[in-house]
Order: structure tokens, then C-alpha cells, then sequence
């Protein structure tokens, strides 16, 4: 379990020095994939709530950077971009693209990040 974050009262922590009245801390960026493989998504709602961090159109990468996952048995709502070359394998390069409101579309990244605080026990 985590804590909410580093305080001078109790020291600031592992990773973390007291710094004046606050704590000065490492930090570290983690990045994985949400979704591993196509049997982990269903539905358009789903990648909505579970994907945060956006992502450009895949055109914006250039022409045979992406291409629509053919072979990817997806639900209504949603279509899957893959990195050219990746067949049906999701990583973090993988784009999502869902409509919101069926107004807009959105593109999305298959990846979250989690910021480490000193040790890690911050996040």
C-alpha cells in the first residue's frame, strides 16, 4: 500500500531528504500496458475508463507507421491501431480510438504511468 505522500513530520522517507518545511524527493516514471491481449477488451465504456493518457491519430506518425488491426475481433465503438508489423499484439505503441458523447473521437494511449516517489512508496 502506498501513502498519500512524503511529510517533513515523519522524516520525508526512504528517497526523500527534508528540505527547509518540505521534503525533496527522487522520482521515477514507470510506463506498462493496459491491455496485453485482445481477450482483456470489451467494450468501447471499457477503454474509456481504464485509458488516461492520450494519444495522436496514428496518421500523425506518418504514412505505414500504423495500420487498423484487421484481424482484431473488436466490439462496436472502438478500433485498434497497431504499430505496422504487430499483427494482433497490444503494447504500449497500440491506439485506441473510441468515440465519446457520439460526438468526437478520441485517441488513446494503451499505457498508464505511475510516478514513483522516493523509494516507491509514494505513487
Amino acid at each position: 500500500s502506498t501513502l498519500p505522500f512524503p511529510t517533513t513530520s515523519v522524516g520525508c522517507g526512504k528517497g526523500c531528504m527534508v528540505h527547509g518545511t518540505t521534503c525533496l524527493c527522487e522520482t521515477r516514471v514507470m510506463q506498462e500496458r493496459v491491455f496485453a491481449a485482445l481477450a482483456e477488451v470489451h467494450s468501447a465504456a471499457q477503454v474509456e475508463q481504464l485509458l488516461s493518457i492520450g494519444s495522436p491519430p496514428p496518421d500523425a506518425f506518418g504514412e505505414g507507421a500504423y495500420e487498423v488491426c484487421s484481424r482484431c475481433d473488436t466490439a462496436e465503438g472502438y478500433t485498434i491501431f497497431t504499430p505496422v508489423g504487430a499483427g494482433t499484439t497490444l503494447n504500449e505503441r497500440t491506439i485506441f480510438r473510441i468515440e465519446v458523447n457520439s460526438s468526437r473521437e478520441v485517441f488513446l494511449a494503451n499505457k498508464r504511468s505511475t510516478v514513483l516517489v522516493g523509494s516507491g512508496e509514494y505513487s
